[in-house]
This record gives C-alpha cells, structure tokens and sequence, in this order.
C-alpha cells in the first residue's frame, strides 16, 4: 500500500512537472536565462549595470508595440503599418516640443495620442467593416503613413528639443522601461478582467462562433488596430524621449520586431492565444541577443540572419503546438 502511495505521489510530481515544462511561458523564460547566462561568460561587460539600463531602453520600444500587436495578433489580424505609425506620432510630438517648447508639451502629447488612434481607427475600419485583408491593408497605409512622413519632414531630422525634455529623459531612471512595464500591466488587467478582453480572444479563437453567441465582432476586431494606433502613441513618446529627436526613417522594421516578440512570447498567428507577459519576455529576448551580438562584434548582418530564424521558430513551435 505504501509503495503504491509513494508511486501516485511520484507520478504526480512527474505530471506537474511535465506541466511546467511544457509551459510556452516557462520555456520562453528558460531561454532567456540562458541566453543570459551564456553572454555574461562570453561577454565581461553584458553584466554591467548601464549595459542592462541599454537593454531594458532597447527593449521597452519592441515591448511596447509587442504589447498592442499581441491584442491585434490574438484577434486573429496582423498590423505591417506600426512601424510607420509611430513614425508619424513622433514626428509630430518632436515638432510641437520644438516649436512651443515645454509649455505646450501635453499639447504634443494629446496630438501624438490622436494621431495614432486616428490612424488605428483607419486600418480598424477598412480591415472589420469594409473587409479588406488586413496583410495588404496594413501593407498599403504603412507605405501612405511613411510616404506623409518624409513629406512633412522634408526627409529632416527634427532635432533641438527643449534641454528640460532631455533632462528627464537622461535623468538615470529608465522611464521607458517604467513605461513598459506599467503599460504592460494595464494590459494584463484588460484581458483578464474586462469583457473587452475575453472577446478579443472569443473572436479571435472562432469569429463565426463568436458573432452568433451575440459578440460585435467587428468593433471588437476595430477596435483592437485603435488600441494598437495609441500603443503606437505611447511608443513615440518613450522613442522621442529616448532619442531627443524624430527622424523620417523611425520605426523601420519595428513592425518585424513587434510580430516577433509577440510571436515568441506565445500569441497564435491564427489567432485566440497570447500572452501579454510573453510578450515583453519575447522583447527582452531580442534585445538581449542583440547587445550580446553587439557585444561581441558580431556583423549587424548576421544579427539580422538571428532575428529571423527565432521568427521561424516560433512560428514552427506555434505550428505544431496547434496540432490536434
């Protein structure tokens, strides 16, 4: 009788065990500590303190737009325009800032807000009420957002921001990782505990399923890109922040990057699964084998070449995680 105790609790224990392993959650987090572990024997310098505030900086952009690209993903869509559209929403925070100076800074930042929200409402329209593929959709305004840029910049750079701005900015608190975090937070809490949350991923794992059971599905599917366009608000404040400036080639691939933590971080390209916190463990990910790379002075080629096959692989665990 004992023994056969002792192998009930010995097969529990295997089972949780084989539970937590096969966490997408847990596995994502084991990789980064491997990683870590890894560049810190590799690299003397990956451990230092401003070595870690350059990584957390580098990856609260990735992580910001991963948070929002992760409601579109999970509601079964995909957004190419994010990059392109917080381009915009810089420009136009950094050109504020810079003709009125700090007196008109929530000014600047309510017009930033709008413009991505503005902007998000577009490709939330034409993609759930008039029906256009969200890949081409998305594919066309990031084209139209990034061609407006270049045309009211001039192809300049907007720089000479108020010195207050850059203060706070460079004050040694990492403000975007702050930013980040709260923002990934707030987010969480959505899906969690509002009814908006739950249908984001109703619609996103059966659409058909989820408009018969009496859901909007298309204001839910709109209103994931307006989410996403004032994700892409918030991510030009910390960007403009960060760099004092805003140039009209901002956020190129910053789209790449955002699908890929976001995909790593555990959302279903076909939609109905993600994880918020995956998400911003998918953007440290990245961030941190891009300064480990860096560190080591590895060609930013390659570095490229690395992106894409951990875009590959998550996309086949996603693949065959899915199967029946």
């Amino acid at each position: 009788m004992a023994g056969k105790n002792f192998q009930m609790a010995k097969t529990g224990k295997q089972s949780k065990l084989k539970i937590i392993l096969n966490n997408r959650l847990t596995g994502i987090i084991l990789v980064l500590i491997g990683m870590i572990i890894v560049l810190a024997v590799a690299s003397p310098a990956f451990m230092t303190s401003s070595n870690w505030l350059s990584i957390l900086n580098q990856a609260s952009l990735k992580g910001i737009l991963a948070i929002g690209m992760t409601f579109v993903i999970v509601g079964s869509g995909i957004d190419l325009s994010v990059g392109a559209l917080m381009s915009v929403c810089a420009m136009f925070l950094a050109d504020i800032l810079l003709k009125g100076g700090m007196q008109h800074l929530w000014l600047a930042i309510l017009v930033c807000l709008v413009s991505g929200i503005v902007c998000g409402f577009i490709n939330g329209f034409l993609t759930a009420y008039v029906g256009l593929p969200e890949f081409l959709l998305t594919m066309g305004t990031m084209s139209i957002f990034r061609g407006f840029d270049y045309v009211y910049t001039d192809c300049q750079t907007i720089r000479g921001l108020d010195q207050k701005w850059i203060n706070f900015w460079n004050s040694g608190i990492p403000w975007p990782a702050i930013i980040m975090i709260a923002l990934a937070a707030a987010a969480y809490l959505v899906i969690k505990f509002t009814r908006y949350g739950r249908y984001v991923f109703a619609v996103g794992g059966n659409e058909t399923a989820s408009r018969l059971s009496g859901i909007n599905t298309k204001f839910i599917k709109c209103m994931n890109y307006v989410l996403m366009g004032l994700i892409c608000g918030i991510c030009a404040i910390v960007y403009v922040g960060r760099m004092s400036s805003a140039e009209a080639g901002a956020g190129d691939g910053f789209e790449l990057t955002a699908i890929a933590a976001a995909a790593i971080g555990g959302a279903s390209l076909s939609g109905g699964r993600g994880s918020i916190v995956g998400a911003v463990i998918g953007a440290l990910i990245l961030s941190v084998l891009s300064n480990g790379l860096t560190l080591l002075r590895v060609s930013s080629y390659y570095q490229t070449i690395f992106t894409g096959v951990i875009i590959v692989v998550a996309i086949l665990i996603d693949r065959f995680s899915n199967k029946d």
